[in-house]
């Protein structure tokens, strides 16, 4: 995704009541819920949280296909946390570790929708001026802005690089050779994102950066923001003695 992609997208959030939920209390929110999960040892509950956080993406207007594509981001993890853990006890697996792994998949799609809750639902303007707000470490907001933007940057000259490989007629293999290739892409890439921070760096110095990214003031928040944290909250704990 470039950073014209990602405008565009930001540009296109619908307006919801999840969008008009004040930013900081649906942070909030979100992570409380996060918590609650963790304990969370019955495979069947968690498959009712996952089919109701997933419902309120839906009532959020969120276009499916992200959702999923951000879900497809996890399977190479799941697969590298799985099958060492599935094999361990010889194979067939046992019950068991497929309950341990389907409670590691269930909380990880939990996870996300909650993860994209957080952010798509809203302009990320939005979302940094919520979390600016909230009396976090300075330093702290600074690192999460500029990496939510340098994470793009990384992705479209991860994109460039491809291109231009391509362009050269690159094959890639289980060779040495392309093992040297990936190595001194990884290096050059390496090399210029510190150059590229550095740059950037002495640049926000020079128009009087300090330390502190200056964010607008968030919205208020008003009663019906805590009612739909409350609702939330409530319901989450309602569906555990469910």
């Amino acid at each position: 995704m470039q950073i014209r992609e990602l405008d565009k997208e930001d540009r296109q959030v619908k307006h919801t009541w999840v969008s008009a939920w004040e930013v900081r209390m649906k942070l909030v929110t979100c992570i409380a819920i996060a918590f609650l999960l963790v304990p969370v040892k019955n495979p069947i509950t968690l498959c009712g949280y996952t089919v109701f956080l997933f419902a309120l993406l839906l009532s959020a207007r969120l276009p499916l296909r992200r959702v999923v594509q951000r879900l497809l981001l996890l399977l190479p993890f799941l697969a590298f946390l799985a099958a060492p853990l599935l094999l361990s006890g010889g194979f067939p697996p046992s019950p068991a570790l497929v309950e341990v792994m389907l409670l590691l998949i269930l909380k990880a799609a939990c996870t996300v929708f909650l993860m994209m809750m957080m952010i798509y639902s809203q302009r990320v303007q939005l979302l940094f001026n919520g979390i600016g707000s909230m009396h976090l470490p300075d330093k702290l907001v600074s690192v999460l802005f500029l990496s939510w933007r340098y994470a793009f940057l990384i992705w479209e000259k991860l994109s460039q690089t491809h291109k231009a490989l391509h362009s050269r007629l690159f094959q890639g293999g289980m060779k040495l050779r392309t093992y040297q290739t990936y190595g001194e892409i990884i290096g050059g890439l390496f090399v210029k994102s510190i150059d590229g921070s550095d740059r950037v760096y002495k640049a926000m110095i020079s128009r009087g950066y300090t330390g502190r990214s200056v964010v607008a003031e968030a919205e208020k928040i008003t009663a019906l923001d805590v009612v739909k944290s409350m609702a939330m909250l409530i319901s989450v704990v309602a569906l555990y003695f469910i």
